[in-house]
C-alpha cells in the first residue's frame, strides 16, 4: 500500500510540472526565437535614443521554450530614432513607452523603457566655435542640406535639459549634441548679420541665444563641362548653346553652381596666354559657321575670391551639315483603279531631301533621284481602298544613303497621307 502511495505521489508531481508555463523554465532549448522579451526597463531622458545594449534580451521559441537569442539578430523597428514625448503623451509626465523590436526571420517583440520628460532646454553659445557662415546660393529653400542646415558647427555650443526624475523633481542633464537639431531659416542663409540658429531637443526650442553671420559667399574656382552629345551642326547662324556649355563655380562652401549670369564668350584665337585681353560677349554671339574644333574663352564678372581666376576655357566641335531624310509632299492625289506610272510619277507627289541643321531643304527629282513603287495598280482595286506607296532614294543620285519613306493613297478620294 506504501509503495502504491508513492507511485500515485510521483505520478502528480509529474503533471503539476507539465502544466507550468515553460516561460519560467531556466532551460533554454536549441529553437528558434518567435517572441523576444526582456525583464529589464531601462530609463532615459526624453530626447535620447534608446540601444539594444540597455536590456538583457529573451526568446521564446513557437511552443514558448525559452531560446538563447542574440542582441546583434535583433533590429529595432523604428530604426534609430530620439524618443519624444508628444503633447498627447501627457506633457511633463513620467511615462513608460514601448519599442517594437524584429528579426530577419520575422520574431516580433515589445521591449519598455522609461521616459523622463523635458520641460524646457538653456543654451549657452558663448564659446561656440564658429559664429559666422557663408551665404547659400541660389534658392535657399530648394539648397541641399549639406550646404545648410548640415554644415552648422556644433562645437562649444552646450545645451542644458531641465527634465522630470521618477521622483517627480527637476533635474538638469547637459545633452549630447549630437541628440540636438541646429538650424538657421531659409530667409537667413541668404546673408545678413546676428541671424538666429534655431536649436531644438526633444520638442523645446531656443532661437534667442545663438546669432551668427550669414556672409557674401564667392567663387573660388571655375570649371566647364560640355555634354558629351554636344556636337552643333556648323552654320552662319549656329550659336553657343549654354545648357550644352556649362559653366560651373565653385564657391567657398563647396557649392558648384551653374552660372547663368555675369558670364561672358569669347572665339578670340589671339592673346592665347593672355586670357583677359580677348573680346568677350554673350553666348548669342559665339557662332560656329565652320566645322571643326573650337576653343571656347570664358570670363566670369561676379564676385571671386582673393586672386582668383576669373576665366577658363572649353572645346566645343563642330560638325558639318548632314541630310537627314526624306520629306514626301502629296498634293491632292486622286488614285484611280487603273493607275499606271510606269513612264510618268504623278505630279502630285514631290520628294525632298532635309538637312540636320539650318541648311535649306534640296528638291529632289523623280526616277533621277528617287523612284516609286509599285508602279501597276493590283486587281480588283476599288473606291476607297488603300493603296501603299514607297519612295526609294536612287543609288546615285542627291538622296543617296537616306531611308526610303512609305505613304497610304485611297483610291478615288483626294486624300493621302504621309506614313513616315
Amino acid at each position: 500500500m506504501k509503495k502504491f502511495m508513492i507511485l500515485l505521489l510521483a505520478i502528480g508531481m509529474l503533471f503539476s510540472f507539465a502544466a507550468c508555463s515553460n516561460e519560467s523554465d531556466t532551460t533554454v532549448s536549441g529553437g528558434l526565437a518567435q517572441k523576444i522579451y526582456s525583464d529589464v526597463t531601462p530609463v532615459i531622458v526624453e530626447g535620447e535614443k534608446v540601444d539594444l545594449s540597455m536590456w538583457t534580451l529573451k526568446g521564446l521559441d513557437s511552443f514558448n521554450n525559452p531560446v538563447a537569442i542574440d542582441a546583434s539578430e535583433v533590429t529595432i523597428t523604428d530604426g534609430d530614432k530620439a524618443i519624444v514625448l508628444g503633447s498627447n503623451d501627457g506633457a511633463e509626465k513620467v511615462e513608460t513607452k514601448d519599442v517594437a523590436v524584429t528579426t530577419s526571420w520575422g520574431a516580433t517583440g515589445t521591449l519598455k523603457v522609461v521616459v523622463l520628460p523635458v520641460t524646457e532646454i538653456e543654451v549657452d553659445a558663448e564659446n561656440a566655435a564658429t559664429t559666422e557662415y557663408f551665404a547659400v546660393i541660389g534658392t535657399a529653400a530648394n539648397v541641399d542640406k549639406a550646404y545648410k542646415n548640415g554644415l552648422i558647427d556644433k562645437t562649444g555650443v552646450k545645451v542644458t535639459a531641465t527634465y522630470i526624475d521618477q521622483d517627480g523633481k527637476e533635474q538638469e542633464k547637459v545633452v549630447d549634441n549630437a541628440l540636438v537639431d541646429f538650424s538657421i531659416s531659409d530667409t537667413d542663409w541668404a546673408g545678413g548679420n546676428d541671424k538666429a540658429v534655431t536649436i531644438s531637443y526633444a520638442g523645446e526650442t531656443d532661437a534667442t541665444t545663438f546669432k551668427v553671420d550669414i556672409v557674401t559667399n564667392r567663387v573660388e574656382t571655375l570649371t566647364v563641362e560640355v555634354a558629351a552629345d554636344y556636337k552643333p551642326i556648323a552654320s552662319a547662324s549656329t550659336a553657343l548653346d549654354t545648357n550644352k556649355f556649362v559653366v560651373y563655380g565653385t564657391y567657398q562652401n563647396g557649392q558648384k553652381v551653374a552660372l547663368t549670369n555675369d558670364v561672358t564668350y569669347s572665339l578670340d584665337t589671339a592673346y592665347n596666354d593672355q586670357p583677359a585681353s580677348k573680346d568677350y560677349k554673350a553666348a548669342t554671339a559665339i557662332l560656329f559657321s565652320e566645322a571643326g574644333t573650337k576653343t571656347v574663352y570664358v570670363k566670369y564678372a561676379g564676385a571671386m575670391v582673393e586672386n582668383g581666376n576669373r576665366y577658363t576655357s572649353g572645346s566645343v566641335t563642330a560638325v558639318a551639315d548632314a541630310l537627314k531624310g526624306l520629306v514626301v509632299k502629296v498634293n491632292a492625289l486622286t488614285l484611280k483603279a487603273d493607275y499606271d506610272y510606269s513612264e510618268t510619277y504623278p505630279t502630285e507627289v514631290s520628294v525632298e531631301a532635309e538637312y540636320n541643321g539650318k541648311t535649306p531643304a534640296i528638291a529632289l527629282v523623280a526616277k533621277t533621284d528617287w523612284t516609286l513603287s509599285p508602279l501597276t495598280a493590283k486587281e480588283g482595286l476599288e473606291a476607297g481602298d488603300l493603296v501603299t506607296f514607297t519612295i526609294t532614294p536612287t543609288s546615285t543620285g542627291k538622296a543617296a544613303g537616306l531611308d526610303p519613306v512609305t505613304f497610304q493613297v485611297a483610291v478615288g478620294t483626294a486624300y493621302s497621307q504621309n506614313a513616315d
